[in-house]
């Protein structure tokens, strides 16, 4: 399944209202989120973007391979919001996937801008 194919399901999943529900029937979405992560590592090259440090201009960050990284971040956030809510989601399962959430937006990384000004913006992987 493609990435693309994924994300669709995902906000099929999450189109619905924060009903409680089974964890055999979270099963199939807990599933297609740790698919979404290994998709996420093969898309994007975790090394560059650790490699990234800093920006020299809004159109640096813009077209750089962060963009496309950092929005692929959203359907993730937006499934474990939903997790959250669930009461069958035993809380190992919800930790591993929360860490696995963690790991990626620290790849990632936020953007602030340089207090000494020497560049545009600075990237941190370290966030919490």
């Amino acid at each position: 399944m493609s990435s693309k194919d994924a994300r669709e399901r995902l906000e099929l999943y999450l189109a619905l209202e924060f009903r409680q529900e089974s964890y055999e029937d979270l099963r199939p979405l807990i599933l297609l989120l740790e698919g979404i992560f290994e998709d996420f590592e093969k898309e994007h090259d975790p090394e560059a973007l650790l490699a990234i440090t800093s920006f020299a201009s809004e159109e640096e960050r813009i077209a750089s391979i962060r963009q496309p990284a950092l929005l692929a971040l959203t359907p993730i956030a937006q499934t474990l919001k939903y997790l959250s809510h669930q009461k069958a989601v035993p809380k190992d399962v919800y930790d591993a996937l929360r860490a696995r959430q963690k790991f990626l937006n620290n790849i990632v990384g936020s953007v602030t801008v340089d207090p000494s000004g020497n560049v545009f913006e600075l990237v941190h992987h370290d966030r919490g």
